[in-house]
């Protein structure tokens, strides 16, 4: 589960040459992420997570 987080998270970014300002959160980057209504890493069904909000540099654009 970490390594696929850090894939589609820090590894995205690396790939598009972005990592210097998103990918992760850290002061000074873009606030990109989601909320989940579960910890991943404590789910035995994955598949059943829901995304309760969406953030984009710093603003919530969804939200359930």
């Amino acid at each position: 589960m970490a390594e696929a987080i850090e894939v589609f998270t820090l590894g995205g970014a690396r790939a598009s040459g972005l990592d210097d300002v998103t990918g992760s959160l850290t002061p000074g980057r873009s606030a990109d992420f989601v909320v989940l209504d579960r910890d991943p890493f404590r789910t035995a069904d994955l598949a059943a997570t829901r995304v309760l909000e969406t953030w984009f540099a710093g603003r919530r654009v969804f939200r359930r």
